[in-house]
């Protein structure tokens, strides 16, 4: 008998997800548990992970079916607007969300078909705003990309754009406002047998996670 998992998982993950808690802490799993191979699926359409044949998936909190099995990834995250300088020369920054239907935002179409509102809070004002522009894109990505070429102002969560923010190619727009939202989870199927790796799978994002936290 193994006392090592041995198999294939396979991971339906956001793109957010996929960038700060997959590209960041997999490489850990793997260098441990060498046995397990990942298949990683990056689409931020919600799947049904049963019927498509997936083990486990990452989405944000509110959004994981309530009959599956959820656990939590990290802390609340913190979601921000944010422009280049040269644009926020270029243009009046705004000083109210609703500055921002006179600007260019770079919108977000999301899994669900949609264009994202920006939502926006300050204590207990709570704001939501449909902004336009001149670009459309379905990945953050490439609208952090654009705001950093100065085509308009983009919004993303913080850990996205926390380098940029540093070394000043990006600017926080409207920084009072910056909502606080629910965390990243990893969820699953509860009704049959965890797939070999899983459980170790959870384990290593969990400790990954927690010191990557106290380091701040």
């Amino acid at each position: 008998m193994r006392d090592r998992p041995v198999g294939r998982l396979r991971l339906n993950v956001l793109s957010d997800g996929a960038r700060l808690v997959i590209a960041r802490h997999l490489p850990r799993f793997i260098s441990k548990y060498p046995d397990v191979e990942v298949e990683i699926s990056v689409d931020d359409r919600m799947v049904d992970i049963v019927s498509e044949g997936f083990d486990a998936g990452i989405r944000f909190g509110g959004t994981v079916p309530e009959d599956l099995v959820a656990v939590r990834l990290g802390g609340e995250l913190t979601w921000v607007a944010v422009a280049s300088p040269r644009y926020l020369y270029q243009h009046t920054p705004p000083s109210i969300p609703e500055d921002l239907r006179l600007h260019d935002c770079i919108q977000m179409r999301t899994g669900q078909g949609i264009i994202y509102r920006w939502e926006f809070r300050r204590k207990e004002d709570y704001r939501v705003v449909d902004v336009t522009g001149p670009v459309c894109v379905s990945e953050t990505a490439l609208a952090i990309e654009l705001a950093l070429s100065g085509v308009g102002i983009a919004y993303c969560l913080k850990d996205r754009v926390r380098d940029y923010i540093r070394d000043g190619s990006l600017r926080v727009v409207l920084p009072e406002w910056s909502p606080i939202e629910p965390p990243m989870y990893l969820y699953y199927p509860g009704h049959r047998r965890l797939p070999q790796g899983l459980k170790e799978l959870i384990e290593v994002l969990h400790e990954e996670i927690t010191h990557t936290d106290r380091k701040g």
